[in-house]
């Protein structure tokens, strides 16, 4: 079987591991009470949860993704920040905790919005490493931080 055939299958693996979450989540999500959670604080602690493995996985694959010789790590934490996002996606922002109604719908929305496409880049990047171009990989990655530093300021308080 050539390298392109196994990088097909298992590209295409992984996006029906991810569409299955993906469709998961988004089940969930759909029966969630946002105002209810937002009054009640209720996954906060998830989430914060969520995003400290996604910093963490974001500063080791920094370093990971210069190497080819490190795909192997650098694809498991790609792994492990899709599926924190995917988790994440579904949870309610600290902003959400002070709003409600259509405020809080419009402001989930565009945070699933963002997730969404951020849970796209992580697949673009992987993609990238699958085929050994580390290069593009690693320009890609300058993307996620940008993402970061626009989602921490639009939902969180503090930033």
């Amino acid at each position: 079987m050539t390298k392109i055939k196994k990088n097909l299958i298992a590209l295409l693996l992984g996006a029906g591991v991810i569409g299955g979450a993906i469709t998961s989540s988004t089940f969930a999500f759909d029966d969630h009470d946002h105002d209810n959670h937002a009054k009640k604080g209720q996954h906060s602690d998830d989430l914060e949860e969520y995003m400290e493995e996604l910093d963490a996985s974001m500063k080791k694959i920094r370093r990971s993704l210069k190497k080819a010789s490190s795909n192997a790590d650098s694809l498991s934490h790609l792994e492990k920040m899709q599926l924190a996002t995917v988790h994440c996606k579904s949870l309610v922002p600290e902003m959400g905790h002070k709003l409600k109604g259509q405020a809080l719908k419009q402001m989930t929305s565009g945070y699933r919005i963002k997730m969404a496409e951020q849970l796209i880049l992580l697949a673009q990047i992987e993609i990238e490493v699958l085929k050994g171009d580390n290069k593009k990989a690693a320009k890609m990655y300058k993307g996620l931080t940008k993402m970061k530093k626009a989602g921490h300021k639009a939902y969180i308080e503090d930033e």
